[in-house]
């Protein structure tokens, strides 16, 4: 929730058909991020509830192709400063896949990774490997193998 503003939570919430009380108590979670974040989890989640299965697949999806369109505008500003660098078109897909979730986690230095992505797929392992924040991730993720 760090990026987003209390109208922004609110509005997805309740277009997913969350009830208005529950998408007002989850605004209030409007730019948190850390240990702040999971205070507030921890004492509002009585409050708020669980979403539904559906629910959660949706909010899923809507905040996945959210980063996947942030991603791609990102590359091809930093691709237009590097000769050759493919276009996000024609960049192997995999790279790009690997790209979008790392842009879904979150990432410190976007720059140097889409560095190692136009550099290709061993850069991008080894850009992963590098980054502890990322490696603490990848016994889950498997972005590694997914690129070799």
């Amino acid at each position: 929730m760090k990026m987003r503003t209390a109208g922004e939570i609110f509005s997805t919430l309740r277009s997913l058909g969350i009830e208005e009380y529950r998408a007002v108590i989850a605004s209030n979670a409007a730019y948190l991020s850390g240990r702040q974040a999971k205070v507030f989890v921890d004492t509002t989640w009585q409050l708020f509830g669980e979403l539904s299965y559906v629910q959660q697949i949706e909010l899923f999806k809507r905040s996945y192709l959210e980063k996947k369109n942030y991603a791609k505008p990102f590359y091809e500003k930093t691709a237009a400063k590097k000769t050759n660098a493919p276009s996000w078109d024609q960049l192997d897909q995999k790279i790009k896949d690997v790209v979008v979730d790392i842009f879904y986690q979150g990432i410190r230095h976007p720059a140097s990774l889409i560095e190692a992505a136009i550099a290709g797929r061993t850069a991008l392992i080894n850009f992963i490997r590098e980054d502890s924040s990322l490696m603490r991730y990848e016994p889950t993720r498997h972005r590694i193998r997914y690129l070799q």
